[in-house]
């Protein structure tokens, strides 16, 4: 209840990438508070704001709290800021032999808050600080730079990332040792060799990649660090040989590039390339990829004329979130509008074709024991655009707005809020049935059924909304993680499409409420209307109730 002097106050409007919008129209809008721990902020534009609540020591900005508000006038006054407990972390990097790692880089990194982040560089002697860290679970992530790896490579550089966990409690400091892997001699090295339907890959790279855990899942930022430090790369020769160091037993996204295209673009996951899963076991020293299967092929036209360079993604029908972007095919059409994918194995894929000058298309392709023939055509379809408003008439910048297919839940297209709330779909839509969703943080999320058969108008009117802080723990009051939650309505009816910020890396929504459970047990799930509804473990019948506030964020312990 003690005034706290000298605390940074930033107002955001919410974007529609998580966090993005406190980077957004007023970044440059910081109030300082007085011996009062009083502030005042003018020109915030009405309708919900988030506001962060941040400690700044010597440059060195944490952010301890967020509050959403309603604002509706002009300035933002009478907002009281109740600051979380606090602790520290304090800890030391160093090599596999001990000694200090003298330049690197820690991030801090909230398991349920995404915009809990903090960053620091190590002292000469590798030790490290975070003071006033509010109490929570976090992942500890240092990355050395500029060691005997080309500070350019960033695949080098994010492979040799140490991550840990670490457990701030109030007015206690947590210590940390991190410590580098072995490296050289004592890093496990693994052969392996590749063949293509049979014949040796005549050259190239092949990158692995680690498949995150089921918990991360509910964490985009822990998600995408554990992915990018399970990098490992090596050339293959023209006899398909490859040899890598440091490969650990565990599941595996690998990618081979084409050695025959080298007008392509050859890094990130969308590249061109042959990609599937590989698992290491343990004792493995030989590591065979035998790549073989069937091709799929055909034309892609429209009004009759063969389309050249329209780029085409193929995935499995199975493949979820991540899985759609690091096992996912991508190909482009020729000067006579051909392609051809190949080496795929028997199974249902999804061949989607995105344009900006035609609508989306979305094909369900069968492959067994023989090749297949497909064939597109593309139609121009029809434009969708509209303002996005709260009920007073505010307009809502960065608000996102999705139209995916009803039957399959593609995404066909989405588009976000200008300055004045106007938006207008990227792509042009297909004819028929699709399903509008419009949200924004701090409101809740409004659906729309449709059917276009001209262009088309929308303009959704978004209220308050609050969030849902769900946590699981077994009888020992430990957490659990690795599981599934989903959220009901007090009639019973599952609650469908709430925005859940881990999915903000794969996707601008979740394709129903039921999240991954975090490292610390705990998920968080936006875009609720006030309300009473229920949470359960997926599959079972247990079901824990309660309420949601406009502008709130609720707490639920479900006891396993």
């Amino acid at each position: 209840g003690a005034p706290v002097a000298g605390i940074e106050v930033r107002p955001g409007t919410g974007g529609w990438f998580g966090g993005m919008g406190m980077m957004q129209g007023n970044r440059d809008t910081v109030e300082t508070t007085d011996s009062t721990g009083a502030f005042k902020i003018e020109g915030v534009a009405k309708g919900v704001v988030e506001l962060m609540a941040c400690s700044n020591t010597d440059g060195q900005r944490q952010v301890l709290t967020q509050k959403r508000v309603l604002v509706e006038a002009d300035e933002l006054d009478g907002v009281k800021i109740e600051l979380p407990t606090t602790g520290r972390i304090e800890g030391v990097f160093i090599t596999a032999d001990g000694d200090p790692v003298s330049s690197a880089s820690v991030m801090l990194q909230n398991t349920s808050n995404p915009r809990g982040m903090q960053n620091t560089q190590v002292d000469e002697d590798g030790s490290f600080l975070f003071a006033g860290v509010p109490a929570g679970t976090y992942q500890v992530y240092a990355t050395p730079m500029n060691d005997d790896a080309d500070s350019t490579d960033y695949t080098s550089i994010m492979a040799k990332m140490v991550a840990t966990q670490a457990i701030v409690k109030e007015g206690e400091t947590t210590t940390l040792s991190l410590r580098q892997k072995s490296g050289g001699s004592n890093e496990t090295s693994r052969a392996g060799i590749i063949t293509v339907n049979g014949t040796p890959q005549p050259g190239g790279k092949i990158v692995f990649q680690a498949a995150p855990k089921t918990e991360d899942r509910s964490n985009q930022m822990a998600m995408a660090m554990r992915m990018m430090g399970g990098v490992k790369q090596a050339d293959i020769d023209e006899k398909g040989a490859f040899s890598i160091t440091g490969l650990e037993p565990g599941e595996y996204t690998y990618r081979i590039t084409d050695p025959t295209k080298p007008e392509e673009p050859q890094s990130g996951w969308m590249a061109p390339a042959l990609t599937g899963t590989f698992t290491v076991e343990e004792g493995d020293q030989a590591l065979t990829l035998a790549i073989d299967g069937k091709t799929l092929s055909g034309v892609v036209t429209a009004g009759g004329t063969p389309k050249e360079g329209i780029r085409m993604h193929l995935t499995s029908r199975t493949a979820k979130g991540w899985q759609e972007y690091t096992q996912g095919r991508n190909t482009v059409t020729d000067d006579e509008g051909k392609y051809a994918l190949k080496c795929l194995q028997p199974g249902s894929y999804k061949l989607r074709t995105q344009t900006a000058e035609f609508s989306p298309s979305v094909a369900f392709i069968e492959v067994a024991d023989r090749n297949v023939t497909h064939d597109i055509t593309l139609s121009d379809g029809f434009t969708l655009r509209g303002q996005i408003t709260n009920p007073e008439g505010n307009t809502l910048p960065q608000a996102a707005i999705v139209v995916l297919s009803p039957d399959t839940e593609e995404t066909m297209g989405f588009g976000i809020a200008d300055a004045a709330g106007d938006y207008t779909i990227q792509s042009p839509l297909p004819e028929g049935a699709c399903l509008l969703l419009a949200f924004k943080d701090g409101y809740d999320i409004k659906t729309q059924r449709i059917t276009l058969t001209e262009d088309t108008t929308w303009s959704p009117k978004l209220e308050p909304g609050g969030e849902v802080i769900i946590s699981v723990k077994d009888a020992s009051g430990n957490p659990v993680t690795g599981k599934y939650i989903e959220v009901h309505t007090k009639e019973g009816a599952r609650v469908e499409r709430c925005h859940n910020e881990a999915w903000a890396m794969v996707g601008y929504w979740s394709a129903a409420c039921n999240t991954a459970l975090n490292s610390a047990g705990s998920t968080t799930i936006k875009g609720l209307a006030p309300g009473t509804y229920a949470a359960s473990l997926k599959g079972e019948a247990a079901r824990t109730t309660f309420s949601v506030l406009a502008l709130e964020t609720t707490e639920v312990i479900i006891q396993q």
